[in-house]
């Protein structure tokens, strides 16, 4: 998206700028490798003029981690004492693979000291799991923002498949080079990018001290119940929930707000699955109603590997698995002339990527989770995530 609006800022403009793309293309891999199929117009292929090459801004550079002394020009206030810092990408190759993203190059962390008029500036790579792994294996092997890893060519063809499902916050499947920016909290710095990873660093040193957020994010049924009528005159610290079934409170504070506090609807073998995703009920009964179990996906992987009923009154769950396939969204089918929750069956699409089993339509008794049936498809098909069912 970035290049897209490059390209119509730069072809927007005279026949003087426009001349300032090729030579980007021309001395910047990075951008080169990215635009190498971009049509060009003939006007684009001339000489630069007026505007200056740019290209060494954008390359790979060499950090100075034992401090250099700036020399400095005019005057620094006495008073000005303190360290600006910064990070950006700084580095885009490793071994012959070369990035493709000026986006994802690996963070290089500045920091210009300041004291009583003197300047120093020192910097440091990141020492990130990303720049560990690519650096031990002279390649890269973490996909970035516009830059997917080969997978090891070590592999057979499906362990190289499976490798882009790795699941989320191992080091081989979710970059932590977080070459953004700096987020103060309580009194910390931390490096962040768009990725779930930040790493906390010492400000002094430049050096990595711990990695948070080392997962993506899990789905987990909770309840919240929100008051519709609270009165002014309502008492302070009372709940004021009206559902005498759930452990969830609404409760008024001193300054007139409510605060709300949930009710867990799992318990820890839930967390083994994964958490949730895709939920559905048995909605032309129950949409808007108090409902006893819904249906989903289990995350242990990148993408759904099972599926799920849960009871959340009892706060119990059914599975349904098969190692190596992976199922769609749960959709509930009532049988004819029920009233029950759960008195119909679970379909689901189930997919494979191995090439010697087919993928499948599966039927699930919704009572017990138990197969009943499956129709397999000979045919490729990619995974998808909602869909819903028309009887005839």
């Amino acid at each position: 998206m970035f290049f897209r609006v490059f390209l119509h800022f730069i072809r927007s403009h005279s026949a003087t700028a426009v001349d300032f793309l090729p030579v980007m293309v021309h001395r910047l891999p990075v951008f080169k490798r990215y635009m190498g199929n971009t049509p060009q117009k003939k006007a684009v292929f001339g000489q630069c003029r007026g505007l200056p090459c740019v290209a060494p801004l954008l390359t790979t550079v060499e950090e100075a981690p034992r401090g250099i002394s700036a020399r400095v020009w005019g005057h620094f206030p006495k008073w000005l004492n303190g360290s600006l810092l910064r990070i950006g990408p700084g580095k885009f190759e490793f071994g012959k693979d070369k990035y493709n993203h000026w986006f994802d190059g690996m963070a290089l962390l500045h920091q210009f000291r300041m004291a009583k008029g003197t300047v120093t500036y020192r910097s440091k790579f990141l020492q990130s799991d990303t720049y560990k792994a690519n650096s031990a294996k002279n390649r890269i092997v973490i996909s970035e923002f516009g830059t997917l890893a080969l997978p090891d060519p070590c592999k057979n063809v499906f362990e190289r498949f499976m490798s882009r499902f790795e699941l989320p916050g191992k080091a081989a499947a979710m970059t932590d080079n977080t070459n953004v920016n700096y987020v103060r909290y309580k009194g910390d710095y931390y490096l962040c990018t768009e990725t779930n990873f930040m790493n906390k660093v010492d400000i002094e040193t430049l050096e990595k001290t711990e990695k948070v957020h080392n997962s993506a994010a899990k789905s987990f049924p909770r309840r919240f119940v929100l008051p519709l009528n609270v009165s002014l005159n309502a008492p302070e610290g009372d709940n004021l929930s009206p559902l005498s079934y759930t452990s969830a409170s609404a409760v008024k504070q001193a300054d007139g707000t409510i605060w709300c506090s949930h009710e867990n609807l799992h318990q820890e073998d839930l967390e083994k699955e994964g958490g949730i995703e895709f939920p559905q009920i048995y909605y032309d009964r129950f949409s808007g109603k108090k409902y006893h179990f819904f249906y989903g996906c289990g995350f242990r992987h990148l993408v759904g590997d099972s599926l799920i009923k849960v009871d959340v009154v009892n706060k119990t769950l059914k599975v349904w698995r098969e190692d190596g396939f992976y199922p769609s969204e749960p959709v509930f089918v009532p049988a004819p002339g029920t009233n029950e929750e759960d008195g119909g069956v679970i379909l689901s699409v189930v997919i494979t990527p191995n090439q010697n089993e087919s993928n499948f339509i599966l039927v699930l008794d919704a009572k017990n989770f138990e197969e009943l049936g499956r129709a397999e498809v000979p045919v490729q098909m990619p995974y998808g995530f909602h869909g819903t069912f028309i009887p005839i």
